[in-house]
């Protein structure tokens, strides 16, 4: 026969020396005993857990979310209206509930569910600065494609206008050949600004919006500059096609008749003939109705 003799444990006391080493990050947490129990399940006893708060790294991370937040909802306050901002708006509220709460928490000493909405609030600043990068980058890539059709259409009208004047005798052979060399430059010009254009949009589709921007923001420069000389060069041209002045006659002069007027006369009457037509046209009618009463007084003795 065995004897079993169980043993009760009620409690271990352990007692533990050193130094906990300098936290990492805002809030570690250190493993200082684990347990392995034999026959036991596993983590039958959990480990006791020590946690390191670096208050210093909380305090600047909450004022860092804040700046962050304040500089995106800029972005938000200038394109509102100008862009789609909806997404943009929704990360940036979302991001300012969590470091509301953050807040809280912190105060409260709460610093796990501190450290928690602080790595959310994060996230929700990271999507809301993509966001806004992208609100912009869009913005500006569509007034700088505004602003190239703009200089395509006042090209095509000075092409227009110099074909016109090309075959007027405004302007000397010399000056025609200039303004055509000088409409050929802005329309290579024109062509390059089209190819950096082409290449702020890969940049969009790729999503790097900082790019794009930048690079749009480029050709807005320059597009202005070669709107100022095509602008200038078209109201040149237009001023050397005046239009045709037609003066406004003071006195309405009675008009002299025309030779059609003169010569062209209208047959005589013959009013014998006109009372013979119509007597004739009296008779007929006359006999008409006398027709037409035989025929019901006929059709009535029929019926008796």
């Amino acid at each position: 026969m065995i004897d079993f003799h169980v043993v009760l444990i009620v409690h271990i006391n352990v007692s533990i020396q050193g130094t906990i080493p300098p936290p990492t990050s805002r809030l570690q947490e250190i493993r200082l005993i684990y347990f392995d129990i034999q026959d036991a399940e596993k983590d039958c006893l959990p480990p006791v857990v020590v946690s390191v708060v670096d208050y210093s790294r909380f305090r600047n991370d909450l004022e860092s979310l804040s700046k962050r937040y304040e500089n995106v909802s800029a972005i938000l306050d200038e394109y509102i209206g100008k862009a789609d901002t909806s997404k943009l708006a929704d990360y940036l509220e979302k991001a300012e509930k969590d470091i509301s709460l953050a807040e809280g928490f912190y105060n409260e000493g709460d610093y796990r569910k501190t450290n928690g909405k602080i790595t959310n609030a994060t996230e929700w600043l990271n999507n809301a600065e993509k966001e806004g990068s992208k609100v912009k980058a869009e913005y500006v890539f569509e007034q700088a494609d505004k602003k190239l059709k703009n200089i395509g259409a006042t090209l095509d009208k000075i092409e227009l206008y110099l074909d016109e004047v090309s075959g007027m005798n405004v302007l000397t052979t010399s000056q025609i050949l200039d303004y055509k060399t000088e409409f050929r430059s802005l329309q290579e010009k024109a062509n390059s600004l089209a190819e950096d254009f082409a290449v702020a949009r890969g940049y969009l589709n790729e999503e790097k919006y900082t790019d794009s921007e930048a690079k749009s923001r480029g050709i807005l420069s320059e597009v202005e500059k070669l709107e100022k000389s095509a602008n200038e060069m078209f109201e040149e041209l237009k001023g050397l096609i005046s239009p045709e002045e037609t003066p406004t006659p003071e006195e309405t002069e009675t008009p002299e008749p025309t030779p059609t007027q003169e010569h062209v006369k209208l047959p005589e009457i013959d009013f014998k003939l006109i009372g013979i037509v119509m007597g004739v046209i009296i008779v007929f009618a006359a006999v008409g109705v006398g027709i037409r009463r035989y025929m019901k007084r006929r059709k009535w003795d029929e019926l008796k």
